[in-house]
């Protein structure tokens, strides 16, 4: 380089190491170039070769620093045309209306004046093409001499390329995904208690999916812990770097639908001060877990079809599409077959979403779990609540959780344990009024209005049962069995005998 191209080399690094963020660094660069080349807007993009998809993140004019953080979808040709062009280091586009990938771009962000550009490329990973392009009004407007000076800037320009790309992304990402963030390494730190036990065939099925980029459906009764599983999909997947958005469709009015999903344009209606990211777009390169899919109205079932069939969408108040790259987990305690027989949920999304339905048994049916569960939360919500005295459980409350029947699930189970913890003071947990509910409900059974009409053995048998609940299986002494039935204890036995009763076999 001549002495004339140093000085320029030293004054482009000098002015951008002494920037103090990205805007302002992109605003140097800009002002920089406008010096020496030709220039209306200066653009940076990321190529990604594996999904054929340019990521604008900056556009740069007089005007100031544009952060766009958008996505174009290249067409076949301009992915083409990409792939074959990946390695020229520096080029000169005279036309960019003759070009497959800049008539993609131009028509995508609706740019209808002639221009040319000249772009530099490097290599940041396996495939993905940090782009520094300049852009000027008319055609041919860059010449050899413009060629050569960008050569002899390359290195320093793709340096302060990859850094500012690297600045963008964190920004980008404190800004969007804060929240979303906070929540994921919350959840990061989670073990999910009863891998290795009650839920060990959701957790194989779960190691079997992750990989696969595939959607998944979670069923299972409310409270049963399907956010868990999706949050352990996410995390054993290859998008475990990415956000994992989470939000409940039942709980979205149909009015808001839309601009909740996909976000929304500034000015796209009244009070819509600013522009908005929905749900789908905050997970662009992620994971999204639609929790209670079931209760989307057919409306509603639609546009989310149309987005899963092309990963396309337009916010509120758009003119272009929008394309994003997620992974969808859906959940839903709604029985979605019968629902489709019915009417009810569209038969395309269910086919488009059960790809690989996951069931989640409920709590009854795994109730190995629940001393392991009952500890945790009580550890859990002990430091949450900050409590001034230590927990321990009393030596009969694992039997009394465990002959409970969980209507709630481990949703419940987090809720007694956590009431527990607050009026025991201290004392050791124990969980009686657990069964004086299952005493009320199996006093109402014999009466139901089921067809069924018991036996007197039945009767007896329950009543039986319940004596034995309430003396913790004690039957003899003072609060025994025996005492509260007023029977002789070992006519007790006798009956006991007789109708299959035993106490190493307590009432479940």
């Amino acid at each position: 380089m001549d002495i004339k191209t140093n000085k320029l080399v030293e004054e482009f690094t000098l002015q951008v190491i002494t920037s103090r963020d990205p805007e302002h660094a992109l605003m140097t660069v800009y002002q920089f170039f406008k010096k020496h080349f030709p220039l209306n807007l200066l653009n940076i993009p990321i190529y990604d070769s594996s999904h054929g998809t340019l990521h604008y993140w900056a556009a740069i004019t007089d005007e100031g620093v544009m952060l766009v953080d958008e996505k174009v979808k290249l067409s076949t040709a301009g992915q083409k045309y990409a792939l074959e062009s990946l390695n020229i280091r520096i080029q000169n586009i005279a036309h960019t209306g003759r070009n497959p990938v800049t008539i993609d771009t131009a028509e995508h962000f609706a740019i209808k004046e002639s221009n040319s550009t000249l772009f530099v490329s490097t290599k940041l990973n396996a495939s993905r093409y940090g782009i520094f392009g300049l852009v000027a009004w008319g055609l041919g407007r860059y010449k050899k001499k413009h060629v050569q000076l960008m050569e002899n800037l390359f290195e320093p320009v793709t340096g302060t390329l990859r850094h500012i790309l690297r600045q963008l992304e964190i920004s980008s990402q404190k800004k969007r995904l804060v929240t979303e963030n906070q929540e994921l390494r919350k959840r990061l730190g989670y073990r999910i208690v009863g891998e290795e036990s009650g839920l060990q065939e959701v957790m194989s099925h779960v190691d079997r999916v992750a990989a696969l980029d595939i959607p998944v459906l979670l069923m299972g009764e409310t409270g049963v812990g399907k956010e868990i599983v999706a949050t352990s999909i996410h995390q054993r997947s290859n998008r475990t770097a990415g956000p994992l958005i989470s939000f409940n469709c039942g709980a979205i009015p149909d009015t808001l639908l839309e601009s909740e999903l996909f976000g929304y344009e500034k000015g796209a209606f009244t009070g819509a001060s600013e522009m908005k990211y929905g749900y789908f777009e905050q997970a662009d390169g992620g994971t999204v877990f639609m929790d209670e899919i079931g209760e989307l109205s057919l409306k509603a079932q639609v546009k989310l079809l149309r987005f899963l069939q092309t990963m396309e969408f337009q916010r509120v108040g758009g003119k272009r599409p929008i394309a994003i790259d997620v992974r969808v987990v859906a959940a839903t305690n709604r029985d979605l077959d019968t629902m489709v027989n019915e009417g009810r949920f569209r038969k395309d999304l269910w086919y488009r979403l059960n790809v690989f339905p996951i069931h989640i048994p409920p709590l009854r049916e795994r109730k190995s779990d629940i001393p392991e569960l009952a500890l945790y939360f009580a550890r859990s919500k002990s430091n949450e609540m900050n409590l001034p005295y230590d927990f321990n459980f009393a030596p009969e409350s694992m039997e009394q959780l465990q002959a409970y029947q969980w209507p709630g699930n481990v949703r419940e189970l987090q809720n007694v344990i956590e009431r527990g913890l607050i009026i025991s003071r201290g004392e050791p947990l124990s969980f009686s009024e657990l069964a004086e509910t299952r005493t009320r409900a199996q006093e109402e059974k014999p009466f139901s209005t089921s067809t069924h009409f018991p036996t007197m053995d039945e009767l007896m048998s329950q009543h039986i049962r319940k004596s034995l609940i309430l003396s913790k299986g004690k039957i003899e002494g003072p609060g025994g069995a025996a005492e509260l039935l007023s029977l002789n204890p070992s006519t007790l036995r006798g009956r006991m005998r007789k109708l299959g009763i035993k106490i190493n076999r307590m009432p479940s």
